[in-house]
């Protein structure tokens, strides 16, 4: 009985855990729920009335891979990949995008857009439950700038999902898609 109740522990805390070694990867199949937004997201209007009452019980659909260089992490999504740490069965990837344009012939005017990406999730036996957040700012700096091109706005959404045992990627050459 002891022995038994012993191995019932143990296989239960492998559970919760998943091991990705250098090398290795993981594939999980995702649905998103409905996202939100904040409401700096809509502007000086507000949301648009044809579309704040609006609802679906359709989830968005996903995949990604989960891979491990030495100790980092990455979630690839066949044609991006994030970085990330693993505490315990908890995952954590962040990223970020920043383009600056210049304008008007003067190399003072600027309009800096930021993304930033963060990804949180579970892992418990082959589930998965997570968050996705999605940061954007513009931000407009010179003289030929007012302050309705400043914005800001989040995006987030749930996801859960599964992972999917015994599958290959297949990376295309011209798409990186798998």
């Amino acid at each position: 009985m002891y022995k038994i109740a012993l191995t019932a522990a143990f296989i239960g805390a492998l559970a919760g855990c998943t091991t990705v070694a250098p090398g290795d990867y993981n594939v999980y199949r995702i649905g998103f729920a409905e996202s939100s937004s904040s409401a700096d997201c809509f502007g000086e209007f507000g949301e648009d009335p044809n579309q704040e009452l609006d609802e679906t019980d359709f989830l968005a659909s996903s995949a990604f891979a989960l891979y491990r260089v030495a100790d980092v992490y990455y979630m690839d999504f066949g044609n991006r990949a994030i970085s990330g740490t693993k505490d315990g069965s908890e995952f954590r990837f962040s990223g970020e995008t920043i383009d600056i344009d210049f304008f008007g012939g003067d190399s003072e005017n600027r309009i800096e857009d930021r993304e930033e990406l963060t990804v949180t999730f579970t892992v418990s036996g082959a589930s998965i439950i997570g968050r996705q957040v999605s940061e954007s700012t513009t931000t407009c700096t010179g003289a030929d700038c007012d302050d309705s091109q400043n914005r800001s706005c989040t995006g987030t959404a749930d996801f859960f999902g599964s992972e999917v045992k015994d599958v290959d990627l297949n990376w295309g050459l011209d798409d990186n898609s798998f």
